[in-house]
């Protein structure tokens, strides 16, 4: 990690080696999504080889690569006080070295609660600075006395805090506000996504709006949360709250927010996206979906967060991003399970997105609690970086759920996005000989890449 720290170093102070600046809200940009950042992660070496190479046919077509930051990666403190004591960017500075060594952009993804997460930190990397033993690795071990007990709660596995408690929020802010200026003037790094509930996204807990458990109990009875569509709902008045306070900064760099499905009984779950988009709008910070699949082709609203609906009301404005909801599934037909290896009858003769879908999709808790990068991105952070290193039968889900990429990539375009992030998996389908599946599909991802990176 060494010589990439000492790279970058040298490319601060040359033209040629600093990422070109990018017009994040009319072109269309490619982003590598958590990428392994170590030696011990699955794909490091051929990421090297295939992605990082600048003689890599990738190469030209990877704007850059988008980074998980645990807040506690950074943000010191006392464990036995609670209180903060400074920050230390060495863990984030390492994981962004390589790309800005090679001329690409770093974009960082912060958060404060995992989707789910292993019973200890990992040794090293992102989420090594946390608390083993409560699931959750990127809240720093010192806010969790700060807030005390009465303001956090075990959810589906992981100990999740009390968004709306002051200490949480002044903290917090101190952390957004730290992470902004310090990467003020690095030109490398390009967008900055806040996640404002769970993983880099806008939801909340699994199980938060059930009383009947200790985590729905804390939420709704004892903290008093609720969503809707305006901010007399205590979940929408936080995310305001959050949002005002990210504009207030004036940031050099582009900040953006999670749209993603927000749910509880009886509440159509776009109706926090609805709410919050106008918000980030006015405060110039760019919004996405994390959900990015077959579902989307076929209706748009709902569990999807009404992202289409919403980039065609606000393009050109700020930069629209999407992020697919697990990494795809090049012998998937739609969403349903794997067909085979062959080609025949696959995506390639179907004809996606259009059909309006069914109905029925809020009704209670469905099956996507939200953004892919959340479904599963906390499984393997015990080994480092997101969830590149688990998934088992939830990351299968998933990818059966979002389908093939090629289909995606030219939908994502025509409905304004400017931002798409792609995960690792994918771009070693296109690029990568070594990949299982690059000798039957890697032509078409290639092909798709390559007319979405022209603006088609």
């Amino acid at each position: 990690m060494t010589k990439y720290f000492l790279a970058a170093v040298l490319c601060l102070t040359l033209a040629p080696c600093v990422a070109q600046a990018q017009d994040l809200t009319r072109s269309v940009s490619l982003e590598v999504l958590f990428p392994p950042t170590t030696p011990q992660q699955r794909n490091y070496e051929d990421v090297q080889t295939y992605l990082l190479t600048k003689s890599s046919p990738a190469f030209p077509y990877i704007s850059g690569a988008v980074i998980r930051v645990d807040w506690s990666d950074f943000d010191l403190g006392d464990a036995s006080s609670g209180k903060h004591t400074g920050y230390d960017f060495k863990i984030v500075d390492d994981a962004i070295a390589p790309w800005i060594a090679a001329g690409k952009t770093a974009n960082l993804v912060l958060h404060t609660t995992p989707y789910g997460g292993p019973p200890s930190c990992p040794p090293g990397g992102s989420g090594s600075r946390g608390q083993s033993g409560v699931g959750n690795c990127a809240v720093p071990a010192w806010m969790w006395t700060a807030l005390g007990a009465s303001n956090y709660v075990s959810c589906d596995g992981a100990q999740a805090p009390n968004f709306l408690a002051d200490a949480f929020q002044s903290n917090y802010e101190a952390a957004i506000k730290a992470l902004v200026e310090h990467y003020a003037h690095n030109k490398s790094v390009s967008y900055i996504r806040v996640g404002l509930g769970k993983g880099g996204e806008i939801n909340l807990p699994r199980g938060w709006s059930d009383p009947s458990t200790p985590c729905g109990e804390a939420y709704t009875t004892r903290w008093g949360y609720t969503i809707g569509n305006s901010n007399k709902y205590t979940w929408n008045a936080y995310l305001e709250k959050m949002l005002d306070y990210e504009g207030s900064l004036h940031s050099s760099k582009q900040l953006m927010v999670s749209i993603t499905p927000v749910q509880a009984p009886g509440v159509n779950p776009q109706e926090v996206s609805d709410f919050i988009a106008p918000i980030a709008v006015k405060n110039g910070i760019g919004f996405g979906n994390q959900g990015l699949g077959a579902m989307a082709m076929r209706n748009c609203t709902g569990m999807q967060a009404d992202w289409c609906a919403l980039f065609e009301r606000y393009q050109g404005q700020v930069p629209l991003e999407l992020q697919t909801l697990g990494p795809t599934c090049p012998n998937c037909e739609g969403g349903a399970p794997p067909q085979g290896q062959g080609r025949q009858g696959g995506w390639q003769n179907r004809n996606w997105g259009q059909g309006q879908g069914g109905g029925g999709q809020w009704g209670g808790q469905g099956n996507a609690q939200g953004g892919g990068q959340g479904q599963w991105a906390g499984r393997g952070q015990g080994q480092g970086q997101g969830g590149q290193q688990g998934g088992g039968k939830g990351l299968a889900k998933l990818s059966q759920m979002t389908g093939p990429l090629p289909p995606l990539i030219p939908f994502a375009v025509k409905n304004h996005a400017t931002i798409i992030e792609l995960y690792t998996d994918d771009w070693l389908i296109a690029f990568s000989s070594r990949h299982p599946q690059n000798k039957t599909y890697g032509d078409d991802y290639a092909h798709a890449i390559q007319q979405a990176a022209q603006g088609r």
